[in-house]
């Protein structure tokens, strides 16, 4: 219930969806609750931007006080007029008014007034009026909305697909891209029939791809965290050669240079963890899952550095022992400046992808 003009209290309790289209019938029903102190030469105008208006009223009140009665008339510019001065007594009569009409023609989605209610003292409006809106939707604009968003979808399988060739497991995201794809079906099965049903599951289709993207974030993080941390139990095994098989000390400078870098790798990989932990109460959970690969990047050229570092040590010292394998990802230059550029392109890719899609 809310409360105009001079204590009009307002209830509405009948109103249209909140999608409506061009051409639908639509019906409001509101209670009005008159004061006692109701201004005598004030009255009650009605108007909308619906056509063919129809107007009913009922008026309630106490019969042992009742008001001298009720009238309703249009004036010179089309608006209802409920007259103050037949509602004004002892006590606080109740009108109930039912409002008819059709939505009118449109060239594009907007909103209209269904229904605006006023308090008038002569022709000034009095502070405080209730307005009901809807959004009349253009059919033509729901196409194009459906057709936008069914790309945004196709760019998120294509994602899917980019990362599943990597070896990421993109599971999670595929089941939000298969929801969206689903429901975009619907939407444009209802384009016609159904507006705000049609407008309320291409809401949710948007909701899906945007969580998929979410989710393919978290997945190519955690995808680069694995691969970053199998290298570096390699460098581990690298430097207990070294101590244990070929007796250098640990605080050996060369040592010591490849145990930094291996310790720095190790941050950014616990970084890296931090931030994915984050992102659930996190506003924007795509910035964590960014900065999350952005730090297991760091520490993947950290491992790639302290294994260098190593096969320079290894070459120094000549033939002797077992020199344990490393993941080829992070150990050739080229390869390495590849895996520099996929993390890259997929922290770009996302913050292109929520520009896009808004």
């Amino acid at each position: 219930m809310v409360q105009i003009g001079s204590a009009l209290n307002v209830k509405l309790t009948k109103a249209p969806a909140p999608n409506i289209r061009a051409g639908d019938s639509v019906q409001v029903t509101v209670e009005l609750t008159i004061p006692s102190d109701f201004p005598i030469g004030n009255n009650i105008q009605v108007s909308s931007d619906l056509q063919d208006q129809v107007l009913a009223g009922e008026l309630s009140y106490d019969p042992l006080v009742p008001p001298q009665g009720m009238q309703i008339d249009k004036d010179r510019l089309g608006n209802w007029i409920i007259y103050g001065w037949l509602l004004t007594g002892k006590t606080a009569p109740q009108v109930t008014i039912t409002f008819t009409g059709t939505v009118p023609q449109i060239t594009s989605t907007q909103n209209v007034t269904i229904l605006h209610l006023a308090e008038m003292a002569g022709l000034t409006e009095q502070p405080g009026s209730y307005i009901l809106t809807r959004n009349i939707v253009n059919p033509q604009d729901i196409i194009g909305q459906i057709n936008s968003i069914r790309d945004d979808a196709n760019k998120l399988r294509q994602n899917i697909t980019a990362d599943a060739t990597q070896g990421i497991d993109t599971a999670t995201a595929q089941e939000k891209y298969t929801q969206a794809d689903s429901t975009i079906s619907q939407a444009d099965s209802l384009k016609t029939t159904n507006a705000d049903q049609a407008v309320t599951l291409l809401t949710t289709a948007q909701t899906a791809i945007h969580d998929g993207y979410l989710l393919l974030d978290k997945s190519e993080a955690q995808y680069q965290i694995a691969q970053v941390q199998t290298n570096l139990t390699t460098v581990e095994d690298l430097i207990t050669y070294f101590e244990v098989n070929r007796s250098i000390s640990s605080t050996d400078s060369r040592i010591v240079a490849i145990t930094t870098k291996h310790d720095l790798a190790s941050k950014g990989i616990s970084d890296a963890h931090d931030a994915i932990n984050s992102c659930p109460s996190s506003p924007d959970p795509s910035i964590c899952y960014a900065t999350a690969k952005a730090r297991a990047l760091d520490a993947s050229k950290y491992a790639a550095d302290a294994y260098n570092l190593s096969v320079s040590l290894k070459n120094e010292l000549g033939t002797g022992g077992f020199l344990p394998s490393i993941n080829p990802l992070v150990v050739i230059g080229g390869i390495v400046v590849v895996l520099v550029i996929i993390g890259g392109v997929f922290v770009y890719r996302r913050y292109f992808q929520w520009d896009e899609l808004g």
